[in-house]
């Protein structure tokens, strides 16, 4: 055989789950088994899925960066925060409120008629 590295992985060889893609799934469990995750949701959970894994390669990977590894846990928690909250989302709020809420205690102004 060629000393050449792969330029991918093999796909027939198993997969290691690794903690972060165990503990997404248990999550995940958990959260149908209340009803909080609904059909819908499939793409977010996939998305979920591959950041899981992602993590989890990225920190068994000695030679990765500290950043490269910080930003991978961003994402995950991110994405962690969008299943697990998606409930308590406020699409209540109105244009004007959405508008007004960088500006703090500032007055909305209307145009005159």
């Amino acid at each position: 055989m060629s000393e050449q590295p792969a330029l991918w992985t093999d796909p027939t060889r198993k997969r290691k789950i690794g903690r972060a893609r165990r503990g997404f799934d248990k999550t995940v469990s958990a959260l149908r088994e209340t009803g909080r995750i609904e059909k819908a949701d499939e793409a977010v959970l996939a998305l979920g899925r591959i950041v899981t894994d992602l993590v989890d390669e990225t920190m068994a990977d000695r030679d990765e960066s500290r950043f490269t590894k910080a930003r991978v846990l961003a994402e995950a928690r991110a994405m962690l925060m969008l299943i697990c909250d998606h409930d308590n989302l406020d699409i209540s709020a109105s244009l004007e409120d959405l508008l007004a809420a960088p500006l703090g205690d500032a007055e909305i102004t209307r145009p005159p008629d």
